[in-house]
This record gives C-alpha cells, structure tokens and sequence, in this order.
C-alpha cells in the first residue's frame, strides 16, 4: 500500500527538533522513503526510551522527525524485555512502526494507513 506524496506530506508538515547525542545509527531504504534511526542510549541498554527517527520522501524531499523508543517482546514473566524487535514512535493520532526486518509501517488505531518494506543499510 502506498501513500500519495500529497498525503505524506500533510502528515509530515509538523515535525520535532531533537538534539543527537551519541548512539547508534542506521539507515533504511524503500521505494520511496529513506529511514535513519538513531538510538541515543548507550550501546549495551537492553531497553531504549530516546531514539529518533528521520523521514525523507524521496519523491518530495519532504522530512519528518520523530522521538521514539525500542521495541521488544516481554519475557515469560510478562515485564521484562527480552527480543528485540523494532521501533516505535507516536505523533499525534498516529503510530510508526519500523521493525528489524526493514518494514515500515504508519497506523491510526488499527488501520494501516501506510506499509513499505525495505534494505537496511547501516
């Protein structure tokens, strides 16, 4: 499913100025999006609660900047973080998901509103 350039960039007019700060970065690539993430814990957290995330349209050239944080599976007591599995970040009504299998996703509520896999390239 892929969003009109026009969408996206409604979706995209607000963004959020985030300092960096040392961590970890890498980069994913769809068909029409380049992804950056940053994790700005330090190397060794299980957990992350100050990640960033970078949208570029590649059609537009329109960006977004988002805050987020890491994404695991809960372990068999049901609190503690075990696999990680991706990304999480929220701007207003929606959520954006990126997981470690290089797919993005954007949600409102239960609806996909937008999905694209892609390569990472660190």
């Amino acid at each position: 499913m892929a969003l009109p350039s026009s969408s996206f960039s409604i979706l995209l007019f607000i963004s959020l100025l985030l300092v960096v700060a040392d961590g970890t970065t890498a980069q994913l690539e769809t068909d029409s999006l380049l992804l950056t993430v940053d994790v700005h814990c330090a190397e060794g957290n299980v957990i992350c609660a100050s990640v960033t995330l970078q949208a570029i349209h590649k059609g537009t050239g329109a960006s977004l900047i988002l805050n987020g944080e890491t994404l695991h599976t809960r372990c068999a007591d049901g609190i503690t973080p075990c696999r990680f599995i991706g990304y999480h970040f929220g701007h207003h009504d929606l959520v954006y998901q990126l997981t470690e299998q290089g797919v993005f996703s954007v949600l409102s509520g239960s609806d996909t509103v937008f999905e694209e896999a892609g390569t990472w390239l660190y």
